[in-house]
C-alpha cells in the first residue's frame, strides 16, 4: 500500500528503520538519473564501511576513599610479604565506556567519460551525518568535495539531528534538499518543503552546457516506501518522538491513526 503521507513518513524515522530506506532511495534516484544522463555520462553507487567508537555522556563513577584506602592498605601487607618476590599488583577490572558500532554510508557519483571525471555527488543524509563524531566526520567529506570542481547534492530527509550549515537562516521547512553547483560557490540552492508538502522536483547538475538530470523527491520518496512494505512494519499508534511543531505532529500522528483504523501499520 501506498504511505499515508504526501511524502516523507515521519514514522520510518521516530521507529530508526531508516537504513533500508536509505537504500531504496538510492536505488530509486539513480534509476530516474540514469534515464536522463546523456550517454557520455554513467552514475554508479559508491560506500564504505566503518568503525565508529559510540561513547557514553555518562561521568566516570570514582572511587569512594574508605574503599581506594583499603585496597591500598591490602595491596601495601602483599608487597611486604612478598618483597623477595617479582609480582604484579591486583587490577581494578572496569568496563570500557564504549561501544563499537559499524557505519555503512552509500551515495551515488556521476562522472563524465570517457575519463570517468567526477562531475556530481548525490547524498541522502542519514542519522550518523547529522550527530556525533559522524557529523564531524560527513563536514570534512563534505568540504573536500566542495573544495574541488564537483556538483555537490544534499537531500535531508530527517526532521533530528543539526542541519547543514549555512551563513543566512535556512527557509522555513521540515525537510531540504542543496544543490552546491561549483561555479556557483559559496551560494547554495535550497529547496525546503514542509511535513504537509509534496518533496519537489530537483535538479542534478552536470558539465556545462549539457542540461541537468531531473530527480523526483516525490516518486523516489513513494517507491521507497512500497518496496520497503513500510505498511506492514511501522506501528502508527505510537506517538512521534520527533522535533515537530505541535501543530504538525498532531497532524501526523492524525494520519498515522488514520492508516492504522484502515489496516495500513
Amino acid at each position: 500500500m501506498p504511505s499515508p503521507f504526501p511524502g516523507v513518513d515521519p514514522f520510518v524515522e521516530a521507529q530508526e528503520l531508516w537504513e533500508h530506506f536509505v537504500l531504496c532511495f538510492l536505488d530509486e534516484a539513480h534509476k530516474q538519473i540514469a534515464a536522463a544522463l546523456p550517454e557520455e555520462y554513467m552514475v554508479r553507487f559508491e560506500g564504505q564501511r566503518t568503525l565508529r567508537g559510540v561513547y557514553s555522556d555518562e561521568m566516570a563513577q570514582e572511587f569512594q576513599p574508605d574503599l581506594f584506602e583499603a585496597r591500598q592498605n591490602q595491596d601495601l601487607g602483599r608487597e611486604s610479604a612478598t618483597a623477595t618476590l617479582a609480582t604484579f599488583a591486583d587490577p581494578v577490572t572496569i568496563p570500557m565506556d564504549i561501544e563499537v558500532e559499524e557505519v555503512r554510508e552509500q551515495w551515488l557519483e556521476i562522472r563524465r567519460l570517457p575519463d570517468r571525471t567526477l562531475v556530481a555527488v548525490v547524498e541522502l543524509l542519514s542519522p550518523s551525518n547529522k550527530r556525533g563524531a559522524g557529523r564531524a566526520e560527513y563536514l570534512d567529506k563534505r568540504t573536500a568535495l566542495i573544495r574541488q570542481q564537483v556538483h555537490v547534492v544534499e537531500v535531508d530527509l530527517l526532521l533530528a539531528g543539526s542541519r547543514l550549515p549555512l551563513r543566512p537562516p535556512l527557509p522555513m521547512g521540515d525537510y531540504y534538499a542543496f544543490v552546491s553547483r561549483f561555479d556557483r560557490r559559496p551560494n547554495c540552492d535550497v529547496y525546503a518543503w514542509s511535513i504537509r508538502q509534496t518533496p519537489p522536483r530537483i535538479p542534478i547538475p552536470l558539465t556545462a552546457p549539457d542540461p541537468d538530470a531531473p530527480l523526483d523527491l516525490a516518486v523516489a520518496i513513494a517507491e521507497s516506501y512500497r518496496r520497503s512494505y513500510y505498511d506492514r512494519t511501522l506501528d502508527y499508534k505510537t506517538a512521534l518522538e520527533l522535533p515537530l511543531r505541535p501543530v504538525d505532529k498532531s497532524w501526523a500522528e492524525a494520519v498515522g491513526q488514520g492508516a492504522s483504523m484502515t489496516g495500513q501499520g
